[in-house]
């Protein structure tokens, strides 16, 4: 009589890989069945990259915040949170309140300021 084969134990780990695989096939067969269809679409039409992009990019939002929140490597999350940042919100920028000192002038004031300058640099 044969012996019964030795089950292999599975763990919580090995459970949420085998999931997260099926949740990958399923997000692959949509992206096929949906945007591949319309990527063919835009080649074949031979549109403009800008055409593109203003077409996918919701599509693209929604993978770089799906990378942010799901990536194990900490560079590729931070990476891709700040893409969907900067789209979203613009890029960060340094706010600063430029005045002129000359603003107050009277004209006539300006002027001699200004004929006085070109005087001396022509000395």
């Amino acid at each position: 009589m044969r012996r019964p084969k030795k089950q292999v134990k599975t763990g919580y780990k090995d459970d949420l890989k085998a999931a997260q695989m099926v949740d990958d096939l399923a997000e692959f067969d949509q992206f096929r069945a949906d945007i591949a269809p319309m990527l063919r679409k835009a080649v074949l039409e031979k549109w403009a990259p800008d055409r593109i992009y203003r077409e996918f990019a919701a599509h693209a939002a929604a993978r770089s915040v799906t990378i942010a929140l799901t990536e194990d490597d900490p560079s590729k999350a931070l990476s891709a949170i700040q893409e969907v940042l900067n789209r979203g919100f613009g890029k960060a920028t340094e706010k600063r309140e430029i005045t002129n000192k000359f603003e107050n002038l009277k004209d006539e004031d300006l002027d001699n300021l200004i004929l006085s300058e070109l005087s001396e640099t022509r000395n």
